[in-house]
């Protein structure tokens, strides 16, 4: 399943279905990293369906992916990437952390694991 852009939290939570359903879902979203695509898509949730819908993000994703096309000297562009693979052992680290701190493990997973 593509899901255009998740802005809000209505789509958010539609394409979370699909996941938890079994289906592969596959979404954009305009942020400057991977760790600011989890902040946003755990912020997009307020009280205390926030804890519940960050666990289905985390027990969902797989990959997160962030790119950037950068003009080079010579009018071109070039890609900046970064991502994150969501193995068990990085969605585990994020589970049993913080939930509130979610953004800040991930920037660290990111460092640590990711490109």
């Amino acid at each position: 399943i593509m899901v255009g852009e998740c802005r809000d939290a209505e789509t958010i939570s539609a394409a979370l279905e699909a996941a938890l359903t079994g289906h592969p879902v596959y979404t954009t979203l305009h942020t400057s990293g991977v760790a600011e695509t989890m902040r946003r898509l755990v912020t997009s949730f307020s009280g205390e369906e926030r804890l519940g819908r960050t666990i289905d993000i985390l027990e969902t994703i797989r990959l997160c992916i962030w790119q950037k096309l950068v003009p080079t000297v010579d009018e071109r562009r070039v890609a900046l990437r970064e991502y994150l693979v969501f193995d068990e052992e990085v969605r585990d680290i994020l589970l049993e952390g913080d939930p509130n701190e979610v953004t800040s493990a991930t920037r660290k997973l990111v460092r640590q694991k990711g490109l």
